[in-house]
């Protein structure tokens, strides 16, 4: 063997070179741990000993840049999913259903079935009601700062914050595909001591199978393919990313034996 195919160093044994090589069993097991873009036929001392410093050529320089590659992907893909499951919820939100049917506890009834987690948070201040859109996704903004607008008297606020949160949870846990709200709690915090109070609540989406379990077939159909698609790739680059991480890829290389 006269040239790696890896780096493409070459031996030169009328100068005197002693370019060594990895024996099969260690050629072997690096090209079982490398993805199929840099898979080679053979490795040499170069390019694939262990080393505490390693150039482009070096198999672990250019394995570095793969998995950084692969992050970026990671990256971009879990941003679709997320942006893909907030335009499902939109459309799941804008489908008309009545909100009474929801029922709502402050404990958790042993017949329900849990979900997740639903949240509802805003502002009330001494004049009317303050409204962050920024923090907020636009499914709730619009109906944020329509209640901005109204300038409701102060004795009201408290009372209409409660009727608002109750209805906020309720949707939430429509889209989320319940019909009960559970172990529903709420939290008054004052703010800088401005006057503006921030009104806190959560409680847990749940299914009571004695009542009307909201169904979204239209919209399962419509988008369920990508999603499971998006789901399954963002699954396998996890799993690349933890099996053959460059810490095991380190690890292989010291392991390594140079053919004589």
């Amino acid at each position: 063997m006269t040239e790696c195919s890896n780096c493409n160093s070459k031996a030169r044994p009328l100068l005197g070179s002693s370019l060594k090589f990895l024996d099969k069993e260690s050629v072997r097991k690096l090209n079982d741990f490398l993805p199929e873009s840099l898979k080679s036929d053979s490795f040499c001392e170069k390019c694939a000993t262990y080393k505490p410093k390693v150039e482009f050529s070096h198999i672990y320089s250019r394995y570095e840049i793969y998995i950084h590659n692969l992050s970026l992907e990671l990256e971009n893909k879990t941003k679709e999913l997320n942006n893909l499951n907030s335009e499902i919820e939109i459309e799941k939100g804008q489908l008309n259903y009545n909100l009474n049917d929801i029922g709502i506890f402050s404990n958790t009834p042993t017949h329900i079935e849990l979900i997740e987690l639903v949240e509802s948070y805003f502002v009330v201040d001494s004049g009317m009601w303050s409204t962050s859109s920024d923090n907020l996704d636009a499914l709730w903004s619009a109906v944020h700062d329509n209640i901005a607008r109204e300038g409701l008297d102060s004795a009201d606020k408290l009372a209409k914050g409660f009727e608002t949160s109750k209805r906020f949870l309720k949707k939430k846990a429509f889209i989320k595909g319940g019909n009960t709200v559970v172990d529903v709690k709420y939290n008054f915090s004052e703010l800088a001591g401005n006057g503006k109070i921030l009104m806190y609540c959560q409680g847990t989406a749940g299914i009571d199978k004695n009542k009307k379990i909201p169904f979204f077939n239209d919209i399962d159909s419509k988008y369920g393919n990508k999603v499971k698609t998006l789901t399954e790739e963002i699954g396998g680059i996890e799993k690349k990313l933890s099996l053959h991480s460059l810490v095991n890829l380190a690890n292989l290389i010291k392991s390594f034996t140079i053919a004589e």
